[in-house]
């Protein structure tokens, strides 16, 4: 009879365990998407949303958006318990060999897994038939264009996916939805 208490106090405790493992799994998930959202938050405050405007003659435009002045006083208040925001662009000094347009598409999967996919499973990897996919809207999907951008921008694009824990086979969570369906240029 004592052991058969013992037996069920154990089996009572391991559950309680299990559901506490469980709990705190859910609680890293979510600490997780809030922290992302909450970056998008300050980079907003700060100012630094990069807006792709309409490239003229093969080069690429960027403006950066002024915060209202409220928001400025917010900033400084809750720029102290906030992490420091990742932010990168492909903008700058645009290379007269780079597509516009695929420098655009590019920027503007940065931008969506940067400041609107609130989960991982939402992001995007970067590759080139992402891409393609992307730049059939503006009938622009050639592969070398593509390619030549992916080369010149490796190194943002690798610390884009190290950042955001994004491999090689990411995309496969998004069970063949295209992204266009997500993104329009």
């Amino acid at each position: 009879m004592i052991a058969t208490n013992l037996s069920l106090e154990n089996e009572q405790a391991q559950q309680e365990i299990n559901q506490l493992h469980d709990e705190n799994n859910r609680l890293k998930t979510e600490l997780l998407q809030t922290q992302s959202r909450l970056e998008g938050i300050q980079r907003f405050l700060n100012g630094r949303a990069i807006e792709m405007t309409k490239p003229e003659r093969g080069a690429t435009a960027a403006i950066e958006k002024t915060p209202p002045a409220d928001a400025i006083k917010t900033q400084a208040a809750a720029t102290t318990a906030l992490p420091t925001p990742h932010k990168v662009s492909v903008a700058g000094s645009p290379q007269a060999d780079l597509d516009p347009d695929v420098l655009r598409a590019l920027q503007a999967i940065l931008d969506y897994n940067e400041y609107e996919a609130t989960s991982h499973q939402q992001r995007w990897a970067i590759s080139i038939p992402v891409m393609k996919d992307l730049l059939k809207q503006l009938g622009k999907a050639t592969q070398p264009k593509i390619e030549a951008v992916l080369r010149a921008k490796s190194e943002a694009i690798d610390q884009h996916h190290r950042h955001h824990g994004l491999g090689q086979r990411h995309n496969r969570v998004h069970n063949g939805r295209s992204i266009s369906e997500i993104i329009q240029l």
